[in-house]
């Protein structure tokens, strides 16, 4: 009896010891959780890209906001009262925009699809994004997206400054500053000189100045490069594809950046 009741008191022992044992790891566990938890949200919320979770409803046909971080509610300016809001309710213009479809899309198929550059608009709120777009083992979708409008403007700025460089009535072109290459020729001078521009780029300025050689060219380019002098104004003489020659008056500027340096010459005859 007493070897029965030392044996009862061992299995409780240990018993107890397991329980205790159990709760310490639940216990490790729960801290482990809230501490993976914390770092996801320091991570989420100071990513530079917007971030965006959505709970799909109704079989796709709807998706509910679950959270967004801070760079999305900068980027589209919406910080409060979306979440539990329909996409669709905060974001008025989103199927115009042509990502609601690929929410619907990467809800049913499972797989991740890219959403191109492409500019949201509604009465509120206008700015080009680009978003990629995925989905979670729980089911929810997540838009990862950058505000790209500064690019956009730059890049459009860059066309609209080369449509005005390229309609310029005089002629302007752009050189290698090594290989003397020409790079780029405007309209007005490819008009005025005869060549296409699959010609002129493997063409030299000296290829065309027939009163300089390439060598005097080059002398001549070597107080720019050395930063002796910001500009050289010359004249001399062009000679266009079909032989015939004209006089000029060239403005020649030296650029230089990582990797790259050009001059640049804009042409008055």
């Amino acid at each position: 009896m007493i070897i029965l009741n030392i044996f009862i008191l061992v299995i409780l022992y240990i018993r107890k010891r397991v329980i205790l044992q159990t709760m310490k790891d639940n216990l490790r566990a729960e801290r482990d959780l809230h501490a993976s938890e914390s770092r996801f949200r320091e991570l989420f919320d100071h990513m530079s890209s917007g971030v965006a979770i959505y709970e799909a409803v109704n079989n796709g046909e709807d998706f509910i906001f679950s959270d967004m971080n801070k760079a999305g509610q900068r980027i589209t300016g919406v910080s409060e009262g979306f979440v539990g809001h329909s996409v669709r309710d905060v974001f008025p213009g989103v199927e115009a925009f042509g990502l609601f479809r690929i929410f619907q899309q990467v809800w049913k198929t499972g797989e991740a699809l890219s959403h191109p550059m492409s500019v949201y608009s509604d009465q509120h709120l206008t700015f080009w994004a680009e978003n990629y777009v995925s989905k979670l083992p729980s089911g929810h979708i997540v838009a990862v997206f950058d505000d790209i409008t500064e690019r956009k403007q730059a890049e459009n700025e860059r066309i609209r400054l080369m449509d005005i460089i390229d309609k310029s009535l005089n002629e302007i072109y752009v050189f290698n500053a090594d290989t003397l290459l020409f790079e780029y020729a405007n309209h007005g001078a490819l008009k005025n000189i005869g060549y296409s521009l699959a010609e002129i780029t493997r063409m030299t300025p000296a290829d065309i100045k027939p009163q300089l050689s390439i060598e005097t060219f080059r002398d001549m380019l070597r107080p720019l490069i050395a930063g002796e002098k910001e500009q050289l104004v010359f004249e001399t003489v062009h000679r266009r594809k079909n032989g015939s020659d004209y006089p000029v008056e060239v403005h020649l500027q030296f650029h230089s950046q990582p990797g790259k340096r050009i001059f640049y010459a804009v042409i008055n005859d």
